[in-house]
């Protein structure tokens, strides 16, 4: 069996997504050029990302939120479910050093190295630690950090950092090389983020235009992600300081065929020359009678009550043809269930899809850009609505490719879990 320093194998552990993946693939090159082997152990948001390891291994993880003691629970078992595969993981392999960019994923591998005894390094890419690496901070060797200071560390292990900065990737160098070319006219500002990002954008973006002086803000032309209840007030900001604001005027809406749904159990078939079929796990309601010209104050008086939907997409169809006749509404491609909830605080409500019980996917459930009662007044302008019409309300975050052999599923608490097996078609 190898020893570590025979090995010269170092393990990169990192959150599904970008803002983790990114340095961890930038530092994984580096070591590569010098002659060492990378693997990464991550979790299953990032089974499709092409990283270049030896080895990808996926650890159970869930994220600490909310204060419902179930939920804490069933976080808890999940973390010490990963961190025993970590274990497990680092006593296979041996790595020399296990190294963490951040996101609870890396809360097992760096957990079970400092169990095991491995030399360990916590890279924080911002200038506050977030929660899950202030957990790991006192039991790994050092700190790496983005920024000179960081804030909400514990005093006592200010002797473990060290600045390193936040390691790019080679198109990023590259991209930095080419000469700015400032704009002969107008300065266009692109703003967006994901249904939290959304909303301290609203917030912040606006009050800090507002501090620049009139001839830095006379060639902004801005183009804003906002969400529905943000709209008027953003839109008022830029109008009063003069400044041209595109933001979203309304929901963009998509009809979905009846032959495409089954129920909560069925299973999804998956067509032979589907090549990146990927879930959209949503809030769907339902409506409970005629609806027409109504207004976005009474829409939810036209509420028989919500469910649940996987709006199943085949993005490469999606992305190729002219409409989304198949990408969308293939046979099965609609699970819908388990029920209708009548009695629901859409604020309160949280979306988390699991794929083979990893969880991939959470946001608030109404954190979207316009909500429930603005798409039923807006539909109702120019479509009648009728009792058990079903409205689907769109997604937050990545899906991975799905496969033949998976179960997805979509739960909404206060309303229940959406659960379907997916199969491979003939």
């Amino acid at each position: 069996m190898p020893t570590p320093e025979q090995n010269k194998l170092v393990l990169l552990c990192a959150g599904g997504t970008g803002g983790h993946l990114f340095p961890a693939e930038a530092l994984a090159l580096v070591l590569q050029q010098r002659g060492l082997a990378v693997e990464l152990a991550t979790d299953r948001r990032a089974a499709h990302f092409k990283f270049p390891a030896r080895a990808v291994h996926l650890i159970p993880s869930a994220t600490l939120r909310g204060r419902n003691p179930l939920a804490l629970a069933r976080t808890a078992a999940l973390l010490a479910l990963g961190t025993a595969e970590a274990w497990a993981l680092i006593g296979n392999i041996h790595p020399a050093v296990v190294v963490g960019f951040g996101g609870y994923p890396t809360v097992p591998p760096l957990w079970a190295a400092s169990l095991r005894g491995v030399a360990s390094v916590l890279h924080e890419q911002n200038g506050v630690m977030g929660r899950a690496n202030r957990l790991l901070a006192p039991r790994v060797t050092a700190i790496a950090t983005s920024f000179h200071t960081l804030a909400n560390l514990d005093p006592r292990l200010q002797g473990k950092i060290g600045f390193t900065g936040n390691p790019v990737r080679p198109p990023v160098i590259e991209a930095a090389r080419a000469p700015y070319a400032a704009p002969d006219e107008k300065l266009r500002l692109l703003v967006f983020g994901g249904s939290q990002g959304a909303r301290v954008m609203a917030e912040i973006v606006p009050k800090a235009i507002e501090h620049l002086g009139a001839e830095l803000r006379a060639p902004l032309a801005i183009v804003q992600q906002a969400r529905g209840e943000d709209l008027e007030v953003v839109r008022a900001a830029y109008a009063k300081l003069g400044i041209a604001a595109d933001l979203p005027k309304q929901p963009d809406v998509g009809y979905r065929a009846v032959n495409a749904l089954i129920a909560h159990g069925e299973p999804v078939v998956i067509p032979p020359d589907a090549k990146k079929v990927q879930y959209e796990g949503e809030l769907a309601v339902v409506i409970g009678k005629r609806t027409k010209h109504v207004s976005e104050a009474e829409a939810l008086s036209c509420v028989l009550g919500y469910t649940i939907g996987n709006d199943v997409s085949e993005r490469t169809w999606q992305k190729s043809d002219r409409t989304l006749w198949r990408a969308k509404n293939t046979d099965t491609f609609k699970p819908m269930g388990p029920w209708i909830e009548t009695q629901v605080d859409l604020e309160a409500l949280e979306t988390r899809v699991r794929v083979n019980g990893q969880e991939t996917t959470r946001f608030r459930t109404n954190a979207m850009l316009f909500g429930v009662a603005t798409y039923i007044s807006t539909i109702s302008r120019y479509v009648t609505l009728y009792p058990r019409d079903v409205i689907w309300m769109g997604t937050d975050g990545t899906s991975p490719d799905l496969k033949a052999g998976d179960t997805v599923e979509v739960e909404i608490a206060g309303i229940g879990t959406l659960r379907n097996p997916f199969v491979a078609g003939t």
